[in-house]
């Protein structure tokens, strides 16, 4: 019995592992997305048990889009009204302007602080240190319009994600500290997701070799239960 423990543990764990991979590959083209590592833990009985799920915070490429309100940082993260109304942090610097022209991202999260721009502008723009512009009809030029805040974290691994590439604070990511002058923004361009395709790809193999091994392991240990009941009765 203990051995088929062990296998159906080896079972879960490899599917466990195999959903955090599809989910990166499927952020592939994500801004801002940060990959999940997943962590296996041997368990004392034998067998093996999906430990944790981390984040790799290392920084996605700059990819360059060419939509004026388009803006990819450097380091940190912007925050956000999330649609229930709370605070939330991404790295997603896709934006536009909502019905009330309030600068919003793709999923329509507020920035927070707001952003305002005038409802006859007819152009957005923002430069490398993140100040927003506004031209509107008759005005002497561009005019500025708000500046964009970028917040950091001691740990930014303790962040939970809440989906819609949204993160939350939690007492082990530590408070948000903004950090102005400290980071270069990208105008026109978004920071690309982390995940390294070839790398998901190989944990996709170990993990369905993994997967196959156990599910072997535990038909054969199963038949011979079968047999010793039989041979027993």
């Amino acid at each position: 019995m203990e051995g088929l423990y062990i296998s159906a543990s080896g079972i879960a764990n490899a599917l466990r592992r195999n959903d955090v991979t599809a989910h990166n590959v499927a952020n592939l083209g994500t801004a801002g997305y940060r990959a999940a590592r997943a962590e296996s833990v041997e368990l004392a009985s034998g067998g093996a048990a999906l430990g944790s799920i981390s984040r790799d915070d290392s920084s996605g490429p700059i990819e360059v889009t060419g939509q004026s309100m388009d803006v990819a940082v450097s380091a940190g993260f912007f925050r956000v009204r999330a649609p229930d109304g709370a605070t939330a942090f991404t790295r997603d610097g896709h934006f536009g302007l909502n019905a009330d022209g309030e600068v919003v991202t793709a999923d329509g999260a507020r920035l927070d602080p707001p952003i305002q721009v005038p409802g006859n502008a007819t152009h957005v723009s923002v430069t490398r240190d993140g100040a927003v512009y506004a031209t509107v009809p008759g005005g002497a030029g561009p005019e500025m319009v708000g500046r964009l805040e970028v917040f950091r974290f001691a740990n930014p691994d303790g962040l939970l994600a809440i989906g819609g590439n949204l993160y939350r604070q939690t007492p082990a990511s530590g408070e948000p500290v903004a950090v102005p002058g400290a980071t270069e923004f990208y105008p026109g361009a978004v920071q690309g997701s982390n995940v390294n395709l070839a790398r998901e790809t190989t944990n996709s193999v170990l993990d369905r070799h993994a997967f196959q091994a156990n599910v072997n392991a535990f038909r054969a240990q199963s038949d011979m239960l079968g047999e010793l009941i039989n041979i027993v009765g």
